[in-house]
């Protein structure tokens, strides 16, 4: 389901790809202060049908790297925080684990919530790895705020997943279910989403007034950021064909990964010195 935003809903094939107006976006934040949200998977590197395998590349991460020092970043994922932080290697940034759930920065930054949901989880954990373990191409993977389903291997295996994997959240009332590329998850069912995680950033991040913000992802849970975002803020989204058949809040498209790093070394040349 959608969430409910301000921003204009736009089909993805309608929205202008963002490096034909390179020029025009980069003179729009140019010497502005920037806070900078960055999914991982789909994001900053290729969709792997085993998470393990999908590595920040070196360039990349130096991107990343040059651009943390003139704006505020943090990566959002549905990733555990530690395996994100250690995937991606810069001590600088904030982390934003588990759509948010479980936040970590410099200096000791530390912010996590739905501890109390534990308990629900390895019930459900419990049941699902019972449930699909050894169900050829479904990988389960579990994390400590969500049982994440993949079957990008097994698309054929589709249905039989959504129904496992509904029936087991539905008997956990503490529990939901969210949906992504090839990808379904069992979560905690709070009122907590990476579109909430931008907005606590936003406000506990050394931030000027005026700032802006910029957030870029691929997948269905960061419709919730763009929902988040203001009217001056810039969302982008990464439509390598695979989703596009969808409306989305973002503001513009970027093509891959490739075109993400781009979009980054052309920001950083012009972005105000991080506050």
């Amino acid at each position: 389901m959608k969430p409910s935003s301000p921003r204009p809903e736009r089909h993805i094939d309608t929205l202008p790809n963002a490096l034909a107006e390179l020029d025009r976006l980069t003179a729009r934040l140019a010497g502005q202060h920037l806070a900078i949200f960055l999914d991982y998977d789909g994001t900053l590197t290729p969709i792997c049908a085993d998470p393990a395998q999908a590595m920040l590349g070196e360039a990349m991460r130096a991107r990343i790297a040059a651009l943390a020092s003139r704006a505020c970043l943090a990566v959002i994922s549905g990733r555990d925080t530690a395996d994100v932080q250690a995937k991606v290697g810069l001590p600088e940034l904030y982390y934003a684990g588990s759509h948010g759930l479980e936040i970590r920065g410099p200096d000791g930054f530390h912010e996590e919530r739905a501890q109390d949901y534990l308990p629900a989880l390895a019930t459900a954990r419990q049941r699902l790895m019972q449930a699909l373990t050894g169900v050829d191409g479904v990988l389960v993977e579990p994390k400590r705020y969500a049982i994440a389903v993949h079957y990008r291997a097994a698309p054929e295996a589709r249905e039989r997943v959504h129904r496992c994997v509904e029936q087991i959240a539905a008997a956990e009332p503490r529990l939901r279910t969210s949906h992504g590329k090839k990808i379904i998850e069992i979560r905690p069912a709070l009122d907590w989403h990476k579109g909430r995680a931008v907005e606590y950033l936003r406000g506990e991040l050394p931030l000027p007034d005026g700032h802006i913000a910029l957030y870029i992802g691929d997948d269905l849970t960061d419709e919730d950021a763009f929902a988040a975002l203001g009217p001056a803020d810039l969302g982008l989204i990464v439509a390598d064909g695979e989703d596009n058949d969808r409306t989305s809040f973002a503001d513009y498209r970027l093509p891959d990964v490739a075109g993400v790093g781009q979009m980054l070394e052309a920001i950083e040349r012009t972005a105000a010195p991080a506050p």
